[in-house]
């Protein structure tokens, strides 16, 4: 699956957290070790911006239209970034733990490496996304539409997909447990092994009886 790589250009200008505001328009820009906890920027636009090595706890991005980012090394726990349109992401080794991308578009996106616990999706409309290596303890899709979506070398454990729409979505290669909505998840790619550990999860969801 082509997932569209952000274009971000050699010579970036270099800013501080002070950019980062109410209605901010930013194009090439770096943000690299800021501290900014509970920064507020809605209604932003982010063009070809990069964030390295970054603290942007509980910073609240709502409402914001990215395009052509890159964030790695970076802390972005309960960041808010709900009802916003992200294109061409990628996201490498950050901690993003109760991040809220919920009512959101998010479209060619790879996160690798990222800790994506507790992260809310709800009723966000996702299209090609990768994740690799990435732990997605309790997150929450409810209600979302995943579209050629893989999860490779993954974390999934009690992540709730109830009421989700799917098209080609690929589990497989991934840790599964206790995942909730399996009765939205027709046509999910697993594999043999996965199989095997969720036929319990699937039989008492589904209301299947037993015989021992």
């Amino acid at each position: 699956m082509p997932i569209a790589q952000p274009e971000i250009l050699e010579s970036l200008t270099v800013s501080d957290a002070l950019m980062l505001k109410n209605n901010a328009q930013l194009e090439a820009v770096k943000f690299q070790n800021i501290i900014a906890e509970s920064v507020t920027a809605k209604y932003s636009q982010l063009h070809q911006v990069v964030f390295e090595k970054c603290h942007l706890i509980e910073a609240d991005l709502e409402a914001t239209a990215c395009s052509d980012a890159v964030i790695k090394d970076s802390d972005f726990s309960a960041v808010k970034i709900a009802s916003s349109k992200i294109t061409r992401l990628h996201a490498a080794n950050n901690r993003m733990p109760g991040i809220n991308l919920s009512d959101s578009e998010l479209t060619d996106i790879t996160f690798d490496g990222c800790n994506l616990n507790l992260a809310n999706f709800r009723m966000s409309k996702l299209r090609r996304i990768k994740f690799t290596r990435c732990s997605l303890v309790e997150a929450d899709f409810v209600g979302s539409e995943l579209r050629e979506i893989i999860f490779e070398d993954c974390e999934l454990e009690k992540v709730n997909f109830y009421q989700v729409k799917v098209k080609n979505v690929d589990f497989s290669g991934s840790h599964i447990n206790g995942l909730g909505g399996w009765q939205s998840l027709k046509g999910v790619t697993i594999d043999s092994l996965q199989l095997l550990s969720v036929a319990g999860e699937l039989a008492g969801e589904l209301g299947l009886k037993i015989k021992r």
